[in-house]
């Protein structure tokens, strides 16, 4: 079958079917950063790693102290056993 003229003139003029595909690929691409990206922050904001810790200074001799009552509070059956936290 001979070819048809639309399909002569296409590829004279450079449209040749199949040729665009990088296109899709890049959409593809770009569909995927923004769908990655969206994933990304609401694990972080699920997860609450935006938000700072606050930090707890002890004194050495605050932190001995608070280390000895963790250690009697396992001895004693797990009273006790979490370190002092900040209040939020």
């Amino acid at each position: 079958a001979p070819p048809r003229l639309e399909h002569l003139l296409a590829v004279q003029s450079g449209e040749v079917p199949g040729q665009e595909l990088w296109r899709i690929l890049a959409l593809c691409a770009l569909v995927m950063l923004v769908l990655e990206t969206a994933l990304a922050r609401w694990i972080t904001i699920h997860r609450g790693l935006h938000k700072p810790e606050a930090v707890v200074l002890l004194s050495q001799a605050d932190a001995i102290k608070a280390t000895r009552a963790r250690m009697e509070g396992m001895l004693a059956g797990g009273a006790n056993v979490n370190p002092p936290r900040a209040q939020r």
